[in-house]
């Protein structure tokens, strides 16, 4: 037997929508005591990732998340795409199998935002 995964990410937030999740990541008082060491921290290079399994999304839907979770994610340090120090991630999952191309996004049935443990293989 075996288990294969892609990614470690420790939880701090999770719902039914986007909007649930980043609730979650606001009122839940040792959610944001865990963000506040890296909230605080100026030198702290970061990066937001966002994941929906289920569909494929584009860099302007992936945006439009990573905004809806601007508010609960005050870094002050800076983004670093290439080499952050730390990697955050959005994980959705969704619905439907495949997505052709204009069609809307599928409502997710759980979100998850986490920090990045670790990794089983470099992002593509």
């Amino acid at each position: 037997r075996r288990v294969l995964f892609r990614d470690v990410i420790e939880v701090w937030g999770d719902g039914a929508s986007h909007e649930q999740c980043v609730e979650h990541l606001t009122r839940d008082e040792a959610t944001r005591r865990a963000l506040a060491y890296y909230f605080d921290d100026a030198e702290c290079t970061w990066r937001l990732d966002v994941e929906q399994y289920g569909a494929s999304l584009s860099l302007a839907e992936a945006n439009a998340v990573r905004k809806a979770y601007a508010a609960a994610t005050p870094f002050r340090g800076s983004v670093s795409l290439t080499a952050p120090r730390e990697t955050f991630e959005v994980c959705a999952y969704a619905r439907c199998k495949r997505r052709a191309p204009g069609q809307p996004i599928p409502a997710p049935y759980r979100v998850f935002f986490g920090r990045l443990v670790g990794t089983a293989a470099p992002k593509r």
